[in-house]
């Protein structure tokens, strides 16, 4: 925004960084006064800069080495997304910035929290940042609160937005579980829940009241849900649902080309938690799509806090639509009504394994299966059936940028280390709105799985 986060550019506020050494920490630099989330923008993009420098990671096109993804030793107290309770003892993890952050709750009948401990043998976050959220003074704040917490109810640990949000994803995801009496892990967050800085804007950041017309000027809903996975336009309207955190969320919106004009967020199904994924029904989550061009990249809107799960849904359904009202057929509706376009791809069983070429010399295996926008490169080294290295694309990777193109990056590719094939759906994390080039890189794999076997 002129005149708040968009000082992040002058001098004034670039120049404290320079002769500092990494990582920054609380208090080394002065944010800008009334944008908060810009600030620890930055803060968090250097010190990611920091993990990667500091262990020497490799870049994009590069394979990362097996010595940098941490190795498991005991097993963590729970797996990410999973939820565990003996008595009124629940625990669970979420991602974090250097990997899972696991959290244990004593809770009473009341979903009061007795007790919190935060991290377990395989907690790696940073000195001085995210290692914070084991200290007295981050715990304490939890101690007495009433499940679920919302935005606000708990101050976050300056420059570490990602590990605050993952303390606060399994803290609701324990309340999910605890309030429907249900602790099971289909019930937890899910893998395509990818961590991400969801701050939510300061008032002084958000546009006033006075400039949201559009947000309620959504077209009218269509008289039967859309299925997920399922695109339908009428004219310039367009809609899609995709898997929330409780149930499907629809999207509806009016687009000029590839420029959404409004948009309206749920139907007759939406069934999000209140206080948590229920704020993507709030004006001024919606207003902030309106006026921006498909598709929409990770930070281009502010994510739902303690809700990524909802935002991610709504970012979905939208970039499914972008990639229909982009597809070279240009289908659109016509006097006959509605088209339904399937953007999907088929699952990789549907395809005979022998289509996917697979070359192998020595413990090196490369493969490629159709992405997006053409073919995307698998090439791994492998011990056995596990892989030591992986590098993604070559010169004919064409996926979008913001969106499948994330699969050049090194924090994506480093998930598959000293992972064992086959690999099944959950086993990594996504590609937030690129599901299909996600898919397209476990079906390399998983062909690569095939004939290594």
């Amino acid at each position: 925004t002129d005149g708040l986060g968009a000082k992040a550019k002058d001098a004034e506020f670039t120049d404290q960084f320079v002769g500092k050494t990494l990582p920054l920490k609380d208090g080394d630099i002065d944010a800008i006064s009334g944008a908060t989330i810009t600030t620890n923008a930055v803060l968090d993009a250097v010190n990611a800069i920091y993990e990667a420098a500091g262990n020497g990671a490799a870049e994009a096109t590069d394979a990362p080495a097996a010595s940098d993804a941490p190795e498991a030793t005991e097993a963590p107290v729970a797996a990410i997304g999973e939820v565990a309770h003996e008595g009124a003892v629940w625990t669970t993890a979420a991602q974090g910035f250097a990997g899972p952050v696991a959290v244990t709750l004593t809770l009473d009948d009341s979903l009061t929290i007795q007790s919190i401990e935060i991290g377990d043998d395989q907690f790696a976050e940073t000195d001085g940042l995210g290692a914070k959220a084991k200290d007295a003074e981050f715990t304490d704040q939890f101690v007495g609160k009433t499940l679920p917490l919302k935005d606000g109810d708990i101050d976050a640990i300056s420059g570490a937005t990602i590990t605050t949000n993952a303390v606060l994803d399994a803290v609701n995801a324990i309340y999910e579980a605890a309030d429907t009496g249900a602790p099971e892990a289909t019930e937890a967050p899910a893998a395509a829940d990818v961590p991400e800085a969801t701050e939510a804007p300061a008032a002084t950041d958000a546009p006033e009241t006075t400039e949201a017309p559009e947000a309620t000027e959504a077209p009218a809903a269509t008289d039967a849900p859309v299925a997920e996975g399922e695109v339908v336009n009428e004219g310039t309207v367009w809609s899609a649902s995709a898997q929330g955190f409780a149930g499907p969320v629809a999207v509806q919106v009016t687009l000029d080309g590839l420029t959404i004009k409004s948009i309206k967020i749920g139907d007759d199904q939406f069934a999000e938690t209140d206080g948590l994924g229920a704020k993507a029904l709030d004006p001024m989550f919606q207003l902030q799509f309106v006026d921006k061009t498909l598709p929409l990249a990770d930070g281009d809107v502010e994510a739902i806090s303690g809700a990524t799960i909802t935002t991610n849904a709504v970012l979905e359904a939208l970039n499914a639509i972008y990639e229909a009202a982009s597809a070279e057929t240009g289908v659109i509706g016509g006097a006959d009504g509605p088209t339904a376009i399937y953007v999907t791809e088929p699952e990789a069983t549907d395809e005979p394994e022998d289509s996917i070429e697979v070359t192998n010399e020595g413990t090196v295996w490369l493969t490629s299966a159709q992405g997006f926008a053409g073919p995307v490169a698998v090439q791994v080294t492998l011990d056995g059936l596990t892989i030591k290295s992986i590098k993604i694309g070559d010169d004919q990777f064409a996926e979008t940028d913001g969106l499948g193109a994330n699969a050049l990056d090194p924090m994506f590719q480093l998930q598959f280390v000293d992972k064992t094939l086959p690999l099944a759906e959950g086993d990594v994390e996504a590609i937030s709105g690129a599901t299909i080039t996600t898919d397209a890189v476990l079906s390399a794999l998983n062909a690569i799985y095939e004939a290594a076997k």
